[in-house]
């Protein structure tokens, strides 16, 4: 079976030549895909003797990588990003010859706190990929590392001109075709909030235009809402909560209503107790759910073999989680009123598509 490798990059090298010694002792075809190149990618390129396609402006990530698989002749292809270091390339070839479609399991090599908390959002990508293929189904994959049969992309027309292409192609070969989930790979992630969050508007907003245009995977609620679950515990939170204060909340407009007829101070007092306790039951019920997920998080970590820092999970989920879920949510109307209004939503730094 013949290989290929394409590396991604945009600008700099990253640590591509990592991955190029790894890969050319394998017999990799190695084409570097790279826009607006510096003269370290440049030299790496010529050094060993590398095929690659460059264009001298950003002409994005999804031309970047169709234009190398045009010219790639391996019968599967290995993609990487430029920030992304695979562990052992040989699992995943063992792999693609019983699979259409290999997720590699990714982790950030980071130390800050910003990094550390985007490794538990890729455990939790880790678990639903596992879940997904379980289901024979596929819930995305990340486009820093994964691997797929020429015959596949060929298949499905290649990457489409979206924000997210990679999450855009798990859901466009879900339940077609043969997936599963192998190997170890190390990536970056932001290290700072203003880097977070110019990530995630692009992944929330490139989210739910793929899930718009693939909505049949809604038709298989066993996988989504598990999925949903897992990806945003702090949802789980705020469901409870609005069942509890709607029930309070009922009970305290019946006190108020009978208390004309009620001794003041008796109805005071028992409005008083249900304000107390709907208070600690707020706080109780935050607490058990957080301590439950928490136990599930750090024994699938454990089980996976994902590692992960346990301390930081009560700001994962008291803070991360509810930021995540409501930028997605500003994304889901934002991306709704442009469609209504024939608009198309560019988010900073990015490029989608372009043809010069």
């Amino acid at each position: 079976m013949k290989k290929t490798a394409i590396i991604t990059c945009y600008k700099n090298a990253g640590k591509i030549e990592e991955n190029i010694k790894k890969l050319k002792s394998l017999g990799y075809e190695i084409i570097i895909s790279v826009d607006e190149p510096e003269n370290d990618i440049l030299r790496i390129i010529k050094d060993y003797n590398l095929k690659a396609t460059i264009s001298e402006k950003r002409r994005g990530k999804v031309k970047a990588i169709n234009d190398a698989i045009k010219i790639s002749t391996g019968d599967f292809i290995l993609f990487l990003d430029s920030d992304t270091v695979v562990d052992d390339p040989t699992i995943i070839e063992d792999e693609i010859k019983r699979s259409d479609v290999v997720a590699v399991v990714i982790e950030v090599d980071g130390k800050t706190i910003f990094e550390k908390l985007v490794n538990i959002d890729y455990l939790n990508m880790h678990v639903i990929a596992k879940l997904a293929s379980r289901f024979n189904s596929c819930l995305g994959v990340n486009g820093a590392c994964f691997a797929v049969k020429k015959s596949v992309l060929e298949d499905v027309g290649f990457f489409r001109e979206m924000i997210t292409e990679d999450f855009d192609f798990g859901l466009r070969i879900s339940g077609k075709y043969k997936f599963s989930v192998v190997g170890r790979a190390k990536t970056s992630a932001p290290a700072k909030l203003k880097e977070w969050l110019m990530q995630r508007e692009r992944w929330a907003i490139g989210g739910v235009e793929a899930l718009l245009k693939n909505h049949h995977i809604f038709a298989n609620p066993k996988l989504f809402i598990p999925a949903f679950f897992i990806f945003f515990p702090a949802f789980v939170n705020f469901i409870i909560e609005i069942l509890v204060n709607e029930l309070f909340g009922k009970i305290i407009s019946s006190i108020l209503f009978l208390s004309p007829i009620l001794p003041s101070k008796l109805a005071l007092s028992i409005l008083m107790a249900l304000w107390s306790y709907l208070i600690l039951e707020s706080f109780l019920s935050s607490f058990i759910t957080f301590l439950i997920w928490a136990i599930i998080v750090i024994f699938l970590s454990q089980k996976l073999y994902h590692r992960i820092d346990a301390k930081l999970l009560p700001i994962y989920f008291f803070l991360y989680s509810p930021l995540w879920m409501l930028l997605c949510s500003y994304a889901l109307v934002r991306y709704v009123y442009a469609y209504i209004r024939g608009e198309t939503i560019e988010v900073e730094n990015w490029v989608v598509s372009k043809d010069f």
